[in-house]
């Protein structure tokens, strides 16, 4: 039974500036995390470069923004939670 559907957004620093071409900078929660291997193939499947920063074992933090289509990454897909 699906319980609620809800959008995956990718989120930096508030002072955090994309410079194009470059490789995106992932902080990455500890594993098993559904997150990290989404971020990871929608960036494969528009072949942008990544690179692991950081493993961290919450992504929760101050100051952080939500980056958009404008700011040059690939929208994620939804997760469903089911019960």
């Amino acid at each position: 039974m699906l319980l609620r559907t809800s959008p995956t957004v990718w989120i930096c620093a508030s002072q955090y500036e994309h410079v194009p071409h470059a490789p995106i900078p992932l902080v990455l929660a500890d594993e098993p995390s559904i997150f990290g291997r989404l971020a990871i193939e929608a960036l494969d499947a528009v072949r942008m470069r990544w690179r692991k920063a950081y493993v961290v074992s919450n992504l929760l933090g101050p100051e952080l923004r939500v980056l958009g289509d404008s700011d040059g990454l690939p929208r994620l897909p939804d997760v469903n939670y089911y019960l």
